[in-house]
């Protein structure tokens, strides 16, 4: 039954595409397995190649290149454009681009990163012979991000085909618009990811292209400028108003000038996402008024930056008890503009409306210890917590301790928490946590600080005989305290 077989491998290998050592692995092993595994890496290679690493996303530019065809390579080389690697397609082992599904702009040519010197007609002319390459080559284009390039890939060959399967599309409001006319025209109403960038204008080809969408369910909004008036988008908000119904998943990035009406009309949200950029105060009242009628009653991840706790305990009070994620960016600005205010209220409203919550961000002074301690006993599925701390210096380490080691659930393993406390407090709690009864090992995220066991041999020693217990985790090298709320919603 080699053909039953060949189809569950397939199932396996599409199950570790998150997994790229793993996948690796898998090429070496047989001619079949090599077949159906570079086809999953190669739809979308960025994913592999992080955007600080330069060496692996140069290869993978020059291994695109080399499937230029001779026609294209002879142009080049007749402007002065000599970057084209020697190897031609036929040496291929794979025609490796035919499998690519997600084409980022941005992503491919950043000339500068690779040090590469081109002017800009050559930039462009390299550009377009490429879009010409993957157009006729991609028979099936999942994700498309305009951002950066105003070609008209729509006329070119195959585009019909590769442009067919579209699900993932990403555009300013600025943007070139016959290729968003021909996705018109072709009645292109099946997307189902959204990102758009808000920029001076009110493209009604936009408008007329998200209006006319019936399967959508992931949107982004990008707001790049600050403009004094919202009637600069009234249609592209009629037609996102359409939409908004069908919306499970928002992800808002918004400075003065955002039409903050929209956010209430997104009632089925499963995740919601909003970097706050707003600085007037005029603006900023407006946007928590929005959000203060606002109801979501289906939301499971909120994630949000410079919004009063007042405003979130509002949001989240009005929910039916389904949240397991609440994450506040936590910035200078909040200490400075009181959006750490209503600490109380907000803790209150976790422990009384959010039964399954998982990780959560809160905020501690001695004021609403008692809270945290309900909190802790309230929460039964908590794994992870971070905490900050709002008056530092008249804190009462020794109750927060005493709370945390007596109340926390069985399940929770790891704590961001400011570092405000002594070694002589943290060697007593550790040596109480080490005979608690608990699922997994605590792992302690520090931010900007120094592991304080590092520098004392001593409590070194101590360390090393509760390592099983728990362990001080570099929250910036970790990058797993918070699951990353928009990794389901955006592949880029």
């Amino acid at each position: 039954m080699p053909e039953l077989s060949c189809d569950i491998f397939l199932v396996i290998f599409e199950e570790l595409q998150d997994d790229p050592n793993s996948l690796y692995s898998c090429l070496f092993v047989n001619n079949l397995w090599c077949n159906l595994v570079v086809p999953i890496l190669w739809n979308y290679p960025q994913k592999f190649c992080s955007m600080r690493s330069r060496l692996k996303r140069l290869k993978l530019f020059n291994l695109i290149l080399s499937h230029l065809p001779e026609s294209s390579r002879d142009l080049l080389k007749n402007e002065g454009i000599n970057i084209i690697p020697e190897t031609r397609e036929n040496q291929l082992t794979f025609d490796y681009v035919k499998f690519l599904k997600f084409i980022d702009h941005n992503f491919i040519f950043n000339y500068g990163y690779y040090g590469i010197d081109l002017n800009n007609s050559q930039q462009n002319l390299l550009e377009q012979e490429v879009y010409k390459l993957l157009i006729s080559k991609c028979s099936a284009i999942k994700h498309l991000n305009m951002d950066g390039f105003d070609y008209p890939i729509h006329e070119f060959e195959g585009a019909r085909t590769c442009l067919s399967n579209i699900k993932e599309f990403s555009c300013k409001s600025t943007d070139e618009t016959s290729l968003m006319s021909k996705l018109i025209q072709t009645r292109c109403n099946y997307l189902e990811k959204l990102h758009i960038i808000l920029q001076y204008d009110d493209e009604i080809i936009l408008s007329q292209l998200i209006g006319m969408q019936n399967q959508i369910q992931y949107l982004k909004i990008s707001h790049k400028q600050q403009t004094p008036s919202t009637q600069d988008y009234r249609n592209i908000v009629q037609a996102i108003e359409r939409i908004a119904p069908l919306i499970i998943h928002l992800d808002l990035l918004i400075h003065d000038g955002f039409p903050v009406s929209l956010i209430p009309k997104f009632n089925n949200l499963q995740t919601l996402i909003i970097l706050n950029n707003i600085h007037e105060s005029g603006n900023q009242k407006l946007s928590n008024e929005q959000l203060k009628t606002a109801v979501f009653p289906e939301l499971r991840i909120l994630s949000i930056k410079d919004i009063s706790l007042s405003v979130v305990a509002n949001i989240i009070q009005k929910t039916n008890q389904n949240l397991h994620e609440i994450q506040i960016q936590r910035y200078m600005i909040d200490y400075v503009n009181n959006n750490l205010n209503n600490s109380k209220e907000y803790i209150q409203a976790i422990y009384n409306y959010c039964p399954y919550i998982k990780n959560v961000t809160i905020f501690l002074n001695n004021e609403n210890l008692d809270d945290f301690k309900k909190f802790l006993e309230s929460c039964h599925y908590l794994e992870g917590v971070e905490i900050g701390i709002i008056e530092y210096g008249d804190f009462d380490e020794a109750k927060f301790l005493d709370i945390l080691f007596n109340s926390a659930p069985i399940n929770l393993d790891k704590l961001l928490i400011d570092n405000i406390f002594t070694l002589k407090s943290l060697e007593i709690f550790l040596g109480k946590w080490s005979n608690k009864n608990s699922l997994r090992p605590l792992h302690i995220y520090y931010d900007e600080m120094i592991d304080p066991f590092s520098y004392n041999p001593e409590l070194t020693k101590f360390r090393e005989s509760l390592r099983f217990k728990y362990s001080f985790v570099d929250y910036h090298d970790s990058g797993n305290f918070w699951p990353n709320p928009s990794k389901d919603m955006w592949d880029y």
